[in-house]
């Protein structure tokens, strides 16, 4: 089975570990061992050892390469399945500080690994827009839609402009 990191570094993986060997009273037991993948290249594994290291690390943007595929589409689908995790580890960053400040918790500055993650995220869709403009529409964004306030599109359509009042102001609401 050959399988491929789509990520820029090298990523170093866990294989699974021989299994103990017992000689009389004593239980030997082995390391399990590493192997670094280099980045964008296929590496053979055996294929018990591949559905190991495909099932942990798949999500990152591991990904088989099945023979005779051509090699740019698999490099964008792992492209794509890494900017989704990467998407989703943001996500849940950004979900964990909002339940923080609803209950009055200060929020956390993102750490260097969500930073990483993020310059990590621009470059692979600019990678993809390079590879796939139409796939690149498709991506997760993590801007959120602006909703249009009903009140305010209809007081716009009567040709009213409320006034912005600046934070913090007090307001005399007639008590």
């Amino acid at each position: 089975m050959q399988v491929m990191h789509c990520a820029k570094k090298p990523l170093t993986v866990q294989l699974p570990a021989r299994v103990p060997v017992i000689s009389g009273t004593t239980e030997f037991r082995f390391p399990a061992p590493t192997r670094s993948l280099p980045p964008r290249e296929a590496v053979t594994l055996p294929d018990e050892t591949g559905k190991i290291v495909l099932e942990k690390w798949g999500r990152m943007g591991l990904i088989e390469v099945a023979p005779g595929t051509d090699p740019q589409a698999v490099l964008l689908e792992g492209l794509q399945k890494r900017h989704y995790a990467l998407a989703a580890l943001l996500t849940q960053y950004r979900e964990l500080q909002a339940v923080n400040r609803a209950a009055g918790v200060p929020i956390q500055l993102p750490k260097a690994h969500h930073r990483a993650a993020m310059k990590e995220m621009n470059e692979l869709a600019a990678e993809i827009a390079a590879l796939d403009p139409v796939m690149h529409a498709e991506l997760p964004t993590l801007k959120p839609e602006q909703v249009k306030d009903p009140i305010l599109a209809e007081l716009e359509a009567f040709g009213l402009a409320p006034e912005p009042v600046p934070p913090g102001a007090a307001v005399d609401i007639g008590f």
